[in-house]
Order: C-alpha cells, then sequence, then structure tokens
C-alpha cells in the first residue's frame, strides 16, 4: 500500500512541473548600462579643486570626472589666492574629452605689489632678483603666490618682506630700512644677549651696562661679553629684575619682586625680609634711586620707604613724610628733595614736610604716574599712564606744574631720562619720544627707524656720549648720533 501512495505522489509532483512550464514566464528588464562620459580636466599652474555644477568633486587639477551622461555642465575651478574660473562643458556619453585652463593668459588672474621702502631710491628684488626698479614703484602683472621683497640701499641694512598676492590685487610692502650710520641694534638674532625683553638699564663707572630683564634676570655688557645673572647662576631669586641701579660706591642694585639684590665686587647681598638684617618688610622693589649726596632709595609698592645711606647702614626715612598710596617711581632731585609717583594718587614731593599734588588740588596732568626723573638742572619730569584726566604729555616740576605735550595720545610713558645738554628722552609704549623744547619733539620707533623699538623701557648714556636704549621686544639698542 505504501508503494502506491508514494508512486502517486511522485506522479502528481511530475504534472506539477509539466504544467508550471506551459504556463508564460515573467522576467524583469535588464538595468541600462551606466553613462560613459569622460572629463579630463587640466589647469596651469594645476592643484585647482575641481567643482562639477557647483559641486566640490573633490578632484585636484589635473583628474578626470567620470560616468557622465550627455549634457552640458558647468566647471568651476578654485585655486587658492586665484580667481574661481567657470567654463561651460558638453560631455558625450561614450566620449574622452580633454579641458585645459590656462590661469597664466589671464590678465585679470594677476596681482601686483606696491614696493614702497624707504629711503626712496631703494633697490627692489623680488625672490633673490634684481628688478632693476627702485623704490618707490610698482612690480606688476604678478600671479598669485609668495613672494620676498628686499630692498637695499647704502649705508643701510636690507630688509626683506614676505608678500602675499593674490588676483586683482595690490599687496603692500612698506618698509623702513635701518640706517647703520646712526643705529645699531642688539638682539637674540644679531647677538649673544639673552633675551629681547629688556625692562631697565643703568652704566657703570668702567662704561659695563647693566640691563634688567624680564626674563632671564640681570645682564651685563662691556662692549664685546655678555654676563647673565639669573636664579642657578646667582642669588637672584626672580627672573624678572624691575629696575636697576649703580651706586657712587660701586655696588650694582637690581630690584625684583622677591627683594633686592647687591652686587659688589664679586659678592652678592640680598635683602628681601627682616631676617636678611634689612628693613625691606614688603620684598616687591619697584624703583631704586641716588641721591645727590650718595644715598641710595628703594621704595617698594606699599607705603614703607627705606633707604641705605653711605655709611652703610639701612633706615628708616623717619624724617621725611609717608605717603600713604601705592607707590610707581621715585626720584631725588640736585638739591635732595624727594618726589613720590603713586598708582593713582598723584605726585608726593617734599623734604621734611612733604605735599600731595593731584588734579583735585593742582594743574597736575594727572593722577596715574609712572615715571619721574631728575633733571640736571632742578626739578623733575613725570610722565604718566595712559588715562590721565587733562591731556597726554609730560610735566617739569620746580614748584609749579609746566606740561609739555609731546606724548601721542593714549600712550604711557616708561621711562624718563634728562641728559647734561637738556635732551629728554621718553621711553613709551609706542617708542621713543626726545625733545630739548616742547616745539622740537622727534619719535622714534619701527615706522621711522626701521628697529624694533615700538616699546621702550629705558634710556642711557654710557662714559662715551653715547646713547643705549632698552627696549621690551626688541633687545638693545645703539643710537650712534
Amino acid at each position: 500500500m505504501a508503494k502506491k501512495v508514494i508512486s502517486f505522489l511522485i506522479f502528481l509532483a511530475l504534472v506539477g512541473i509539466v504544467y508550471s512550464c506551459n504556463q508564460e514566464i515573467s522576467v524583469s528588464p535588464p538595468d541600462a548600462p551606466p553613462p560613459h562620459g569622460y572629463v579630463l580636466i587640466d589647469s596651469k599652474p594645476d592643484g585647482a579643486q575641481i567643482y562639477l555644477d557647483g559641486k566640490n568633486r573633490r578632484r585636484i587639477t589635473p583628474d578626470s570626472l567620470t560616468w557622465l551622461e550627455t549634457d552640458t555642465y558647468t566647471i568651476t575651478l578654485k585655486k587658492e589666492l586665484f580667481r574661481d574660473t567657470s567654463i561651460s562643458i558638453d560631455a558625450v556619453d561614450g566620449e574622452r574629452k580633454e579641458f585645459f585652463i590656462d590661469y597664466t593668459k589671464n590678465p585679470a588672474m594677476r596681482g601686483e605689489i606696491n614696493c614702497n621702502g624707504k629711503p626712496d631710491g631703494s633697490e627692489i628684488f623680488l625672490n633673490d632678483s634684481a628688478t632693476g626698479k627702485t623704490t618707490p614703484d610698482i612690480l606688476q602683472g604678478l600671479l598669485p603666490g609668495y613672494y620676498k621683497v628686499r630692498y637695499h640701499a647704502q649705508n643701510y641694512r636690507d630688509n626683506t618682506l614676505d608678500v602675499v598676492v593674490s588676483s586683482s590685487n595690490t599687496s603692500e610692502a612698506k618698509t623702513q630700512l635701518v640706517d647703520t650710520t646712526k643705529w645699531m641694534d642688539l638682539n637674540t638674532n644679531t647677538s649673544n644677549i639673552p633675551t629681547n625683553n629688556l625692562t631697565d638699564i643703568t652704566v657703570d663707572d668702567q662704561n659695563n651696562l647693566w640691563i634688567g630683564t624680564e626674563d632671564n634676570g640681570l645682564v651685563k655688557y662691556d662692549g664685546n661679553t655678555w654676563q647673565i645673572y639669573s636664579p642657578g647662576t646667582s642669588i637672584i631669586q626672580d627672573s624678572k629684575v624691575n629696575t636697576v641701579n649703580y651706586s657712587v660706591d660701586g655696588t650694582v642694585w637690581a630690584g625684583t619682586k622677591f627683594g633686592l639684590f647687591l652686587l659688589k665686587g664679586s659678592s652678592w647681598i640680598r635683602y628681601n625680609d627682616i631676617k636678611y638684617g634689612s628693613p625691606l618688610a614688603e620684598p616687591y622693589v619697584v624703583d631704586i634711586v641716588n641721591s645727590i649726596r650718595g644715598d641710595v632709595y628703594v621704595i617698594t609698592h606699599t607705603i614703607i620707604l627705606n633707604f641705605f645711606d653711605s655709611s652703610g647702614t639701612w633706615k628708616f626715612d623717619n624724617s621725611d613724610f609717608r605717603p600713604t598710596d601705592t607707590l610707581s617711581c621715585m626720584a631725588v632731585d640736585m638739591a635732595g628733595k624727594l618726589y613720590f609717583g603713586t598708582k593713582d594718587a598723584g605726585l608726593y614731593a617734599g623734604d621734611n614736610t612733604g605735599v600731595q599734588l593731584k588734579t583735585t588740588n593742582s594743574n597736575i596732568l594727572g593722577n596715574s604716574i609712572s615715571a619721574i626723573a631728575a633733571d640736571p638742572s632742578n626739578g623733575v619730569w613725570i610722565g604718566y599712564g595712559s588715562s590721565i584726566a587733562t591731556g597726554t604729555g609730560i610735566d617739569y616740576y620746580n614748584g609749579s606744574f609746566e606740561h609739555y605735550y609731546v606724548i601721542p595720545s593714549n600712550v604711557q610713558t616708561h621711562s624718563i631720562y634728562a641728559d647734561n645738554s637738556g635732551m629728554k628722552w621718553i621711553g613709551t609704549n609706542q617708542g621713543l619720544i626726545t625733545f630739548t623744547t616742547a616745539t622740537d619733539a622727534k619719535k622714534y620707533n619701527k615706522e621711522t627707524t626701521g628697529l624694533e623699538m615700538n616699546d621702550v623701557r629705558g634710556v642711557v648714556k654710557d662714559k662715551l656720549g653715547r646713547t643705549w636704549i632698552a627696549t621690551f621686544g626688541g633687545g638693545l639698542i645703539l643710537k650712534k648720533k
């Protein structure tokens, strides 16, 4: 019986196969083949990004676009510094086409450089090749790119500028060459000075320069070699020296936020709190000045005033008045009169009694005093912060105020040096100002000299009559004449 059942099932299966073979079979049509349009895009110079109908195809010339249908397309090339360039192309399925864009043949692609190197008549070199031109002039028809413009003039130091040229634009190459007959700069590129960030300067009897720095302690320069006194090489505890001084007994003084450090010959003495035998109860030294009789005065930000006399002993200054405001600077005039500048409370001036001079009780220019210096005749010169109330300038004070508006607006005075010839040297955060009268002021900065002297922190004349300028950022500068 089982055999019959199996045979029957086989029969039904065969019938089903035959029946299905007689039915109509449904088959989907095959996919259309992809388009085979091919376009090669090239350019001179190459390296341009390829956009197809506004979409970045992430291709850089020379490269190809494939699988294009027969159609008209917009190709846009984008290259740094060059103007965008667009062309219309026709792609044909199954065909290979090539398109070439020559940037160099389109005048609109080119730019120019306005060469304005001072002094006028300086020779112009482009990428170290002579152009045959002199300043002022314009170098025209330049392909976009990065260029080096060098200026050369006799008795001036060559200067090279990096200039970027872009399509249809004029780039500026403006500079002042350094007159080597008038200036010499000693910075980390031209000398072994340890830093370009200087804070103060003085000179000793042997014509050595002593320089305070922002980040390398105290530096001595004898005209040939540099000697560094910093943490690790001396007892100076801070890399920043706020102020330096040289006294008649041959001592070099350096003031820091950690106290006072004296170099007598080859021996160091430290004064930074009472346990070292000093009444310097607050260690942050902001100024050190000499008096005509040889005393050395030291002030801190606090109300404490101390001085060290020629006998070698510390004394509290009990005889004179004591300012009660935050001190910023000090001077002693030729008569021995003391002057103290404050951060925001004006000027203290006095002998055994003192007077506070502010904008509310005098015609002083401002209450924020940032520098004071004694005049060789008598009286003092006073410089201000940039926020003074009645104008920008400096004052001469000898019982009354005389205003000298020789400083541009919003400029802070860092230092003042009055020499024996009547010249005043004003170090500011926008360069050096010199004058003898109110009408003959001159400004020296990078624009006028080519030197990095936009921030002047101190000026001194050495025993040979040469003027040395300590800058923050430009190192040490010698004004030859």
